[in-house]
């Protein structure tokens, strides 16, 4: 994630001036410019700002760019090394069937969201999820793939949030929650019977 894009992104978005996007930020116009030149910095603090102001997902990109360049760099190599192994393990075989239901459950609990929650984050409808969960239909293919996908990237990003200042970290997670939450209450009454 390039903070200097999400600045101009926020800014233009709101169609705010230079001065009133620093104000929002809590910095002054001069530091925004020089920020927005590459001559400064931002701290995990006003970078925490930016990104609760804008709707990204607390996903690896996000939360990398948290992090000093080098030591992502750094984790962005183990990452890929240990992806290749991942996926060469996967496609080779190694054993029985996969249980997905296993896996939907458990990430389900590591989010910390109910079904309803859930089946929204994943854009599936409840009562299919509570079908899979019951074994009554198969896991499709489309499901697989999101699963599989937030699988290695919720593990990936309990480790990057282990990495972080503890309550920069907290307060990231807890802003992904609210932002899973207010999703399931659009979904919701989306599909509420009229």
């Amino acid at each position: 994630m390039n903070w200097i894009d999400e600045i101009r992104k926020l800014r233009d978005e709101r169609q705010l001036s230079d001065a009133q996007t620093a104000a929002e930020l809590g910095v002054s116009k001069q530091f925004l410019s020089d920020v927005l030149s590459g001559k400064k910095q931002l701290s995990n603090k006003i970078k925490l700002k930016i990104w609760s102001r804008r709707e990204r997902d607390l996903d690896r990109e996000s939360l990398l760019a948290f992090l000093p360049s080098k030591v992502a760099e750094q984790l962005l190599e183990i990452d890929i090394a240990r992806e290749k192994r991942r996926a060469d393990a996967l496609l080779g075989g190694g054993g029985g069937a996969k249980d997905w239901v296993s896996d939907i459950i458990t990430l389900r609990d590591e989010r910390g969201l109910n079904n309803t929650e859930f089946a929204a984050e994943l854009g599936i409808s409840q009562p299919f999820l509570s079908d899979v969960l019951n074994r009554k239909k198969a896991v499709s293919w489309p499901l697989k793939i999101a699963i599989w996908s937030r699988k290695n990237y919720d593990l990936s990003r309990d480790s990057l949030l282990n990495l972080l200042p503890e309550d920069l970290s907290a307060e990231l997670k807890e802003i992904d929650r609210e932002r899973g939450r207010r999703r399931a209450a659009k979904i919701a009454e989306k599909n509420k019977p009229r």
